[in-house]
């Protein structure tokens, strides 16, 4: 199963700095990669894959399930950020 979904996201601005939120269950901070790209865009991208097993000796199969995860979202930055502070 793939899905590929883009979060739900909220931009905070505040006097001296911009705060992102993504609602995004089941995902950690450690799942996302953040990076500027070439065209000066904050990009925050997450890839999960999951595999589930689960045996049913009864019926004398083993059932396989395949969990793959992928979101991009790019966000155009204002010329006032410090793009070395982004963490």
């Amino acid at each position: 199963m793939r899905s590929t979904t883009v979060p739900a996201i909220n931009v905070k601005e505040f006097d001296k700095e911009f705060v992102i939120e993504l609602a995004v269950p089941g995902m950690t901070k450690e799942d996302f990669r953040v990076h500027v790209n070439d065209k000066e865009q904050l990009v925050i991208s997450v890839e999960k894959k999951k595999e589930t097993k689960d045996e049913d000796k009864s019926a004398k199969y083993l059932r396989r399930e395949f969990n793959y995860t992928h979101f991009e979202q790019a966000l155009l930055l204002p010329e006032n950020v410090d793009k070395e502070a982004i963490t």
